[in-house]
């Protein structure tokens, strides 16, 4: 994982300004290609943000989704398994 002194302030600022100004919803995705960083870049710089703000008051009005997606693989679909 990527310490928070390798995790740039700016970006970190940026991403506040986003979801606190903005009221933005923030995928990894959006903010890879939007920051320019790699997409684990963008999940760790989320992580941290999260962290962070339940540390803090502003932690309050913040709402984290998890979504996790797959296809489920039917008998034959593996060759080998």
């Amino acid at each position: 994982m990527v310490s928070d002194t390798s995790i740039d302030s700016m970006y970190l600022e940026n991403l506040d300004e986003f979801i606190n100004d903005e009221g933005r919803i923030v995928t990894y995705k959006w903010l890879s290609l939007t920051l320019g960083v790699h997409t684990n870049v963008a999940k760790q710089m989320l992580y941290h943000f999260v962290s962070s703000q339940h540390d803090s008051d502003k932690g309050d009005n913040l709402n984290v989704t998890y979504i996790v997606s797959g296809v489920v693989a039917r008998e034959g679909d593996h060759p080998g398994v």
